[in-house]
C-alpha cells in the first residue's frame, strides 16, 4: 500500500491557526469599515438636522427684522422698540426685542379688528425643563401696549440652537455694535443690518468648540428717521 505524501495530507494545526487569524483580521477590517460608514452617516444626518434648524431660524428672523418698525410714541399710543441685548458667556446667548409686522395671524391673513398690524416679538435664552438644557424661547404678543417686554405667548424653539450672537450695523457711524436700543438712537432707531451667528449642537454639547457655527447678515430696507 502506498503511503500518502505530506502534501496530500490534511491541514496542520499551524495552518488552521493561520487561516483562523487571517479570517479574524478580515472580520475586524470589515467591522471597522461598516462602523466608519455608520458614524459618517450619523454625522451627516446630525449636520443636516442642525442646518435645517438654522435655515428655519434665519428665515423667521429675516422676516421679522426686515419688517421691524419703530415710531415716535404719542402719550396714548403703544410703545414700539428695537432692542438687541448683549448677553455673552462662554457661549453667546444674546436677546432681541422688536416690533414688526410679522405675527403669525397677519402672515396667514387671519387678522381681526381687535389686533394691530404690528406684533411684539422677543427672543431670549432660558432653561427648559422639557429639554433639560438652556434653549432659545420666542415670545409673541399681538396686543400691543406700553410694555413691549412683557405679555403674549412664549414657546421654546429648536433645541439645537444653543447660542446666538447678534451685531448691529449703525447707519450713522457705519460701525458694528454688540447691542442696540432704539430709544438711544432716536433719529435712526433701526440698524442698517443685523449680523446673526447661531451656535448649533445637541442638548449635551457644552462648549462652543463642540458646536456647528453658522451666520447670516440680514439687511433692513432703507432706514428712515422715526416719524
Amino acid at each position: 500500500m502506498r503511503r500518502r505524501s505530506r502534501s496530500e495530507s490534511g491541514f496542520t494545526l499551524i495552518e488552521l491557526m493561520l487561516a483562523f487569524a487571517l479570517f479574524s483580521l478580515m472580520l475586524v477590517a470589515t467591522y471597522q469599515v461598516i462602523s466608519h460608514a455608520t458614524r459618517s452617516r450619523e454625522v451627516a444626518q446630525r449636520r443636516a438636522r442642525l442646518l435645517e434648524a438654522a435655515a428655519a431660524m434665519f428665515e423667521r428672523l429675516e422676516r421679522e427684522i426686515q419688517t421691524a418698525y419703530v415710531a415716535t410714541r404719542e402719550a396714548d399710543q403703544p410703545r414700539t422698540v428695537f432692542v438687541g441685548l448683549d448677553r455673552s458667556d462662554d457661549i453667546p446667548r444674546d436677546g432681541l426685542i422688536l416690533t414688526c409686522q410679522c405675527g403669525e395671524i397677519w402672515t396667514l391673513g387671519l387678522a381681526d379688528s381687535n389686533r394691530t398690524p404690528h406684533t411684539e416679538v422677543a427672543y431670549e435664552f432660558a432653561f427648559s425643563d422639557e429639554y433639560d438644557a438652556t434653549v432659545l424661547f420666542r415670545r409673541e404678543d399681538q396686543t400691543m401696549d406700553a410694555d413691549p417686554e412683557d405679555g403674549g405667548f412664549i414657546d421654546p424653539l429648536w433645541p439645537e440652537i444653543r447660542g446666538m450672537n447678534l451685531r448691529f450695523l449703525d447707519p450713522a457711524s457705519r460701525g458694528w455694535k454688540d447691542s442696540w436700543d432704539s430709544a438711544a438712537n432716536a433719529n435712526v432707531p433701526l440698524p442698517q443690518a443685523v449680523e446673526v451667528t447661531l451656535y448649533l449642537g445637541d442638548p449635551d454639547a457644552e462648549g462652543a468648540d463642540q458646536m456647528l457655527v453658522v451666520g447670516k447678515t440680514i439687511v433692513l430696507p432703507t432706514v428712515f428717521p422715526a416719524s
